[in-house]
């Protein structure tokens, strides 16, 4: 699930194994100027952050 933090910025987290340490990791997204979104090192999606993205803008 998608959390906004600021406007136009949202982020998700997502837990992640590397090398049997739990390290984590997000993805950011941020709406541009042109109402495009940007995503900055994407998930794997599943169908609640598939329907926010899509409620927000274009990827």
């Amino acid at each position: 699930m998608m959390r906004e933090i600021d406007q136009d910025i949202w982020v998700a987290e997502q837990p992640l194994q590397y090398f049997g340490l739990s390290v984590g990791t997000r993805m950011t997204v941020i709406r541009l100027e042109k109402q495009e979104l940007l995503v900055i090192s994407p998930i794997e999606l599943d169908d609640t952050i598939v329907r926010q993205l899509q409620q927000i803008e274009t990827v």
